[in-house]
Order: structure tokens, then C-alpha cells, then sequence
């Protein structure tokens, strides 16, 4: 019934908490190898990465390093919320880890338009950190960007900063 369901989920749920970093890695590895249906194999991705982003926000990014690219999912949802918390504990090498990434093409948009949203996306994330600390770098960058990429980042910066106006 429900009930069992219900007490199996949290024991499971209380086993992947208690993993090491490199075993609830081993784990994704393994459940990836599985025989079954994709779409199940899928919809238990952003389930394990959560765990992993709670444990070490860093090596889930370099882990799913290859969905970056991805839009609108669950797990670039989480991916992006990885992004945040270690922004927030180390915003230096959020970004240092950001620009290599930028640079190596992970956020490159996939649409026709040039503007890529995953890279506004993450960038936000970043800046927003980086903004408490080092308002200077920031400004930087943003001159350095064609304004409607600059108009996209900050968009995307107020609505992770809680606010409803953007300025450019």
C-alpha cells in the first residue's frame, strides 16, 4: 500500500543522504547502466543529483557537466541552484569555474537566437554572488557585453535578487 511506498521512499532517502560524494557518484554511474524504460532512468536523474548538489555543489556541477546546455529541465534547474550555493561559500571560483565553461562552449545556446538563456542562466547566479563582494568586477563585465546580453543577464540577475525592476 501507500504506507510501505511511503516508508521505503524515506529509507532510501535517508541512505542516499548518508552516502560519501564518490559512492552517490557510483550510484548515478550504476542506475544509469540499468535496464529500464529511459524515461524512469531520467526522472531519478535530478533526484540523485539533488543529493549530490546538497553534499558538494562543485563536483555535481563537473559531474553533469555535459547537461549544462540543457534548458528547462529539473536538473538544469538544480544545476543552476549548485551554481548559487557555491557562489555564495566561494564566488571566485564560481566564477573563475563559470568563464572556463563559457569559454569551452557548455552554454552555448542550441536556438536559432544568439542569445544563449543557460548562459544568462548561470551567469546570473554567479554575478549575483560575486555582486555583494566585488561590485567593481561586475560593472566590468557587464561593459564589456553587447546590451542586449547585458539587458538578458540583469533580467535574469533581478529575478534571482528578488526584484521586480532591471535596469540597463
Amino acid at each position: 500500500g501507500g504506507g510501505k511506498d511511503l516508508r521505503t521512499l524515506v529509507q532510501i532517502q535517508k541512505k542516499l543522504s548518508a552516502m560519501e560524494v564518490e559512492d552517490l557518484i557510483k550510484t548515478i554511474r550504476l542506475i544509469k547502466r540499468l535496464e529500464m524504460p529511459a524515461a524512469h532512468r531520467e526522472s531519478l536523474d535530478p533526484i540523485l543529483a539533488g543529493f549530490l548538489i546538497q553534499k558538494d555543489p562543485q563536483r555535481a556541477l563537473d559531474f553533469y557537466k555535459l547537461k549544462l546546455g540543457e534548458e528547462h529541465t529539473s536538473l538544469s534547474w538544480q544545476l543552476r541552484n549548485a551554481v548559487a550555493a557555491w557562489a555564495k561559500n566561494d564566488p571566485a571560483a564560481a566564477l573563475a569555474w563559470f568563464d572556463e565553461q563559457k569559454a569551452a562552449g557548455f552554454f552555448e545556446s542550441k536556438k536559432l537566437s544568439p542569445h544563449s538563456e543557460v548562459e544568462n542562466a548561470f551567469g546570473a547566479q554567479v554575478y549575483s554572488a560575486l555582486l555583494e563582494i566585488d561590485p567593481a568586477q561586475i560593472e566590468a563585465r557587464l561593459r564589456g557585453m553587447g546590451e542586449d546580453d547585458r539587458r538578458a543577464l540583469l533580467h535574469n540577475s533581478s529575478l534571482w535578487l528578488g526584484n521586480s525592476k532591471t535596469e540597463s
